[in-house]
């Protein structure tokens, strides 16, 4: 408001909403587009929605080609150029991976791949999410070492990827956690030339 308060514009809620879905636990917007996760519904659901004469409006709903209970598809979110990267860290029996969607000039929502082959079981690849220009970071902070060890409890890795000509994403780096870390990859934070790592 022009004193600087915050009024309720609108309410989102799907058709299909249910008690203890999940529903909002997570959320990305870039422009004119809102994607909301609903990671406890089945295998998990992501709700995107487009804003024209600045009402929001449900434009798709992504869905795992296959996938169960507990995968927990949509409990990251990030929007990158033309893309959407959906975490699901319960995917595998927890190794986890992260999907990405294409939108096309139609608006309609494509899947495009999957990160996070390799992930170690229990790694919980795509816990976390996040996007800055032409870098993603995804964390994963159940993981083991390089080697495939946890020692005293250290645990948890960030993977580094840049979009690559052919739309998809290939992988940039990895970051282990520090000797005194445990969960590190648990938020993921992307700013310029910094990343912050919780």
């Amino acid at each position: 408001t022009a004193a600087g308060g915050w009024d309720q514009a609108t309410v989102l809620r799907p058709a299909d909403a249910e008690i203890a879905d999940g529903y909002g636990k997570s959320l990305a917007v870039r422009g004119d587009l809102l994607a909301v996760g609903a990671e406890d519904k089945g295998a998990g659901v992501v709700y995107v929605y487009a804003r024209q004469a600045g009402t929001w409006r449900e434009a798709a709903r992504l869905t795992p080609a296959t996938g169960s209970p507990g995968d927990r598809f949509g409990a990251a979110l990030a929007f990158a150029d033309g893309a959407l990267l959906v975490g699901s860290p319960g995917q595998g029996g927890n190794r986890g991976a992260v999907h990405f969607f294409r939108r096309a000039a139609n608006g309609s929502w494509q899947a495009a791949g999957l990160l996070g082959g390799g992930a170690s079981p229990g790694a919980f690849f795509g816990a976390s999410l996040a996007v800055d220009g032409t870098r993603a970071a995804v964390g994963a902070p159940g993981a083991a070492d390089v080697g495939g060890r946890v020692t005293d409890g250290v645990t948890g890795t960030v993977a580094l990827y840049q979009p690559a000509a052919d739309g998809t994403w290939r992988a940039a780096g990895q970051l282990q956690a520090p000797a005194d870390a445990s969960g590190f990859g648990f938020a993921v934070l992307l700013d310029g030339p910094s990343l912050f790592v919780s």
